[in-house]
């Protein structure tokens, strides 16, 4: 982008050097992006903290991060493996990591309701599209 702004610098002084700022015209212009900028600041504080998209998932998540703590790692059924959304959403509120990799053994392992595990025991959360299961068998391993 620097060597961007070098090569256009001399067009877009010579157009600043041609704009008469006192003008009516300019004027109107520095009033509608003052009106803009107040708006676009008033816009963002009514929708802080509000979510927009993906409620139902975004509430999981934050279930699951209060059961299995922060900075934790989930095992995850191959076929969340692409679900891209549901990564960043673990990552954004408990930086929690989400393993595909079914050699490894995780305390506990994430799935759709449609799904289920011998293996693992089911926790009890109201979740609305998914169930966390818990390995009772976990042996934390030394890394």
């Amino acid at each position: 982008s620097i060597a961007f702004s070098i090569l256009i610098l001399n067009n877009v002084s010579f157009l600043i050097e041609k704009i008469n700022f006192n003008s009516k015209r300019f004027e109107f212009f520095r009033y509608t992006s003052y009106l803009l900028l107040l708006l676009s600041i008033t816009l963002n504080l009514l929708h802080f903290n509000k979510i927009g998209r993906d409620k139902n998932k975004i509430i999981d998540v934050k279930r699951i991060i209060s059961t299995v703590s922060k900075n934790a790692t989930i095992a995850i059924h191959p076929k969340l493996r692409s679900d891209w959304s549901l990564h960043g959403y673990f990552q954004r509120y408990g930086y929690v990591s989400l393993d595909s990799d079914t050699s490894k053994t995780h305390k506990y392992i994430l799935m759709q309701k449609k799904n289920s595990s011998n293996t693992y025991w089911k926790k009890i959360l109201n979740l609305n599209g998914f169930d966390l299961y818990e390995n009772r068998k976990y042996i934390p391993s030394i890394e």
